[in-house]
């Protein structure tokens, strides 16, 4: 405080401040607190985020098939999935405010991260459990011998997929490893590649001693249809 203010503040007394009529601006500075609170509200939900998504790790699991180490797979994700849906609706809140004009920008970058995390996240499983499913038809079975052309597609995916899981487990952050450029379509054409596999094209019929077993590759909501 300079030697000016000073002198000033020693020269205003209590009858000088009556005179201002402060009583007359009591909403104004409501209103400008409020306004405030409000705005600090939201800078400092934005720093909750960052610090939420800062050491959000996946949980990764040994896979085995049998006794055969098949890498890693994602373990339960159902509490990530809630604190993800819980974020997303304290960052559509701040979006909606209208004191968010000052954090407009860090808002909206936030909106397009969970719903990136969201839809990886969503493939990311569907793409685990179809591999799953798969392996249990082809690894280790004779049926490769009798479909050696979809034998050949699970092959490419599942070297993509222990790729994929191999390094999630040395870098565990979901944001980082939900948000790397290009893996969203890196999901979606394995994700295609993966259903044309269990496509109904995929019709395979075979004779046994016993008898005829009848295998239909067919997607029927996810399922392989056996009839004997």
């Amino acid at each position: 405080m300079g030697e000016d203010e000073i002198e000033i503040l020693k020269g205003f007394t209590l009858e000088n401040m009556f005179a201002m009529e402060l009583g007359k601006y009591q909403e104004i500075a409501r209103e400008i607190v409020m306004n405030a609170v409000k705005e600090l509200a939201i800078e400092r939900g934005l720093k909750d985020l960052a610090e939420v998504w800062k050491t959000m790790e996946f949980t990764v699991v040994k896979h085995y098939k049998g006794t055969e180490d098949r890498g890693f797979i994602l373990g339960p994700i159902d509490e990530l999935n809630q604190i993800l849906e819980d974020n997303m609706m304290n960052v559509n809140g701040m979006a909606a405010s209208q004191f968010i004009g000052p954090f407009l920008s860090a808002v909206q970058k936030w909106e397009v991260t969970m719903h990136t995390i969201s839809e990886v996240l969503e493939l990311w499983m569907q793409l685990q459990k179809r591999w799953l499913y798969l392996e249990g038809i082809f690894v280790g079975g004779d049926i490769r011998f009798q479909l050696p052309d979809e034998a050949k597609k699970f092959d490419e995916i599942d070297k993509s997929f222990k790729k994929l899981m191999t390094d999630t487990s040395k870098r565990l952050n979901v944001l980082d490893c939900c948000t790397i450029k290009g893996k969203l379509t890196s999901f979606s054409n394995d994700f295609t590649i993966n259903r044309s596999v269990q496509s109904s094209d995929c019709d395979f019929e075979t004779n046994s001693r016993n008898g005829e077993m009848c295998v239909s590759f067919c997607w029927n909501n996810g399922r392989m249809k056996l009839a004997e």
